[in-house]
């Protein structure tokens, strides 16, 4: 094991140097701060390499042994930035002699240079002037209740280092507020905040059985009737459910619309053209051919809405499974289901790029009870946060 204390005036010129003695496998122990002779500020990085690892001088030596064709020259537009990674390119662990690429254009070695210039920012502030314990913890713990809260790996990830880069450039930034805000963006950019229905569509509802598919049809029935004052019909094509076309005709005797059962959809329905007609259907199987012929009487109905309806007490892995079955429906929307009896709202991204759409209904309250709302961001990012106050505007 070799180990070494490398120097220098900034964090990425030290590492530039640990690079150049050690090659890409060297691992930082330790960085500090250090005073130079003059009395100024450098940065002191402590590295190590294992001695079978190959560094960059062993690598220098065996190219100049063997007999390799010429490299071409490094075009004079390429910077020395760009030109040191490309001497660095291997073309994996059995090939130790590096092998130089073609000249970089300019606009990639801009890019280079861009991507160095915000990586020297990011290491700076947290490596030569690391965050507080607390602010540590306070890390780590919303790291925790992002991935209770079912959200992806690859999303956390991905939400945590925008925020680094966000934050990297400016002394006084506060990462886990940057962090919080970032969620709440990232919730807005798959909701739909509103939708106006109009005389003639057709809105279905799909998704697994038990989700609150009949249940939300009742209540944005009852929401266009009463707020929008719209003439609505209520029908259904699900012919495996017990009940169903009782629970059906109750929905419709309660708010007095016409309703038609899964034997009179198919002519009754097709000659409809008044009103704004909303459809139940069956819950999504596992068997491929149920979902065929579910699917052909959607595409004979073509309706103009379909909205993909799932409870926020599904588990991620059986929710993305269905919604795999349910994208042949060619969903326009999703909505969510039995928000009150979960706080786990990170499958409404996954979600989102599953059946590439967006949010465009919740509803809290299983059953026919309660109202059918617009989604709120803020709100879902404070429930799945544990925060009281609001934590970004949109």
């Amino acid at each position: 094991m070799k180990v070494k204390s490398f120097t220098a005036d900034t964090v990425a010129e030290a590492l530039r140097l640990i690079k150049a003695d050690m090659g890409r496998n060297a691992i930082v122990l330790k960085t500090r701060k250090a005073v130079s002779a003059k009395g100024t500020t450098q940065v002191e990085i402590i590295a190590c390499i294992n001695d079978e690892q190959p560094t960059t001088a062993s690598v220098k030596k065996t190219v100049a042994t063997e007999t390799v064709k010429a490299a071409p020259k490094v075009s004079p537009m390429a910077t020395p930035k760009a030109a040191a990674i490309k001497k660095a390119i291997v073309t994996g662990a059995h090939d130790s002699v590096p092998k130089i690429e073609e000249p970089l254009s300019p606009i990639i070695n801009q890019k280079l240079d861009n991507r160095l210039e915000r990586l020297e920012r990011i290491l700076t502030r947290y490596l030569v002037n690391p965050v507080q314990n607390e602010d540590v913890d306070e890390l780590m713990s919303l790291r925790k209740q992002l991935s209770e809260s079912d959200f992806t790996n690859e999303f956390i990830e991905s939400l945590i280092h925008d925020s680094l880069l966000e934050t990297a450039a400016e002394a006084d930034s506060d990462l886990a507020q940057s962090i919080r805000s970032g969620l709440v963006r990232r919730f807005a950019s798959v909701m739909q905040p509103s939708i106006e229905l109009k005389e003639g569509d057709r809105v279905l509802f799909i998704g697994p059985s038990g989700s609150g598919k009949s249940s939300m049809m009742g209540k944005l029935a009852a929401h266009l009737i009463g707020q929008k004052k719209s003439k609505v019909k209520l029908a259904s094509i699900d012919d495996f459910k017990i009940g169903g076309t009782e629970e059906l005709n109750s929905y419709a005797d309660l708010l007095g619309l016409q309703s038609f059962s899964s034997f009179e959809v198919t002519g009754s329905l097709k000659a409809e053209s008044s009103g704004i007609i909303l459809i139940d259907s069956p819950g999504l199987t596992a068997d491929e051919g149920d979902r065929d012929k579910l699917f052909c009487r959607i595409n004979e109905l073509n309706p103009t809405h379909c909205v993909f309806v799932f409870s926020a007490l599904t588990r991620p892995s059986d929710l993305y499974t269905m919604a795999k079955w349910g994208r042949a429906a060619t969903p326009t929307h999703f909505a969510m289901t039995m928000m009150d009896l979960s706080t786990k709202y990170g499958g409404v991204i996954k979600l989102a790029e599953i059946l590439n759409c967006k949010m465009l209904w919740t509803s809290d309250a299983p059953g026919g009870i309660g109202d059918i709302q617009v989604p709120d961001p803020n709100a879902m990012a404070r429930t799945t946060l544990e925060v009281e106050a609001e934590l970004c505007k949109v």
